[in-house]
């Protein structure tokens, strides 16, 4: 099992590097407890992060971003409830980050 701290800052990266890419943004490191709205993410470019998403998590709640307000709430959310699917995406980081 992936230490909690890495298993967070892994999925905080993923989530960062999707959200710009489907939201066409650039996001700092530091932006990960800037509101998703202040980052210039609407509610279209919204229910594209979430499709994005649930390619890989089964069906989510529409209303993910609206409850999770930014990347670090965003990463605990995935860590809390698809623990098994995070943990096995980054299995292979983990292992290099304990070399």
């Amino acid at each position: 099992m992936i230490e909690k701290e890495l298993l967070v800052a892994s999925t905080q990266t993923y989530l960062k590097s999707l959200i710009s890419e489907v939201a066409q943004l650039v996001i700092e490191d530091k932006s990960k407890l800037t509101p998703f709205q202040e980052l210039g993410i609407d509610s279209f470019r919204v229910l594209q992060i979430i499709r994005k998403l649930e390619e890989e998590f089964g069906t989510l709640p529409k209303t993910l971003l609206f409850e999770n307000f930014n990347i670090s709430d965003l990463s605990q959310y995935f860590v809390s409830n698809h623990e098994q699917i995070i943990s096995s995406k980054f299995a292979s980081n983990a292992s290099i980050a304990t070399e």
